[in-house]
């Protein structure tokens, strides 16, 4: 969580904006924990889930899941 709030912020953000289609764009978007089946975001007093495809198992499965989904995110809605 800390890695990836310090050093993927502009992730954290397409997640909330794309995948949760929040379009609230002041302040910062954070992960506030991270599970088995998904992610929760905040931004001050808006608070978002991204939920994973499957429940994941290890880290490894998780940040694979994370960079999926920041692949997902970018791609032009159709």
């Amino acid at each position: 969580i800390d890695h990836m709030n310090q050093d993927h912020p502009d992730a954290i953000a397409l997640y909330a904006q794309k995948l949760c289609k929040n379009s609230k764009e002041n302040g910062q978007w954070l992960i506030s924990g991270i599970d088995p089946d998904g992610i929760d975001l905040f931004n001050k007093d808006s608070v978002e889930r991204v939920n994973f495809d499957k429940t994941l198992n290890g880290s490894n499965e998780i940040r694979s899941a994370l960079v999926g989904l920041v692949q997902m995110a970018r791609k032009p809605h159709e």
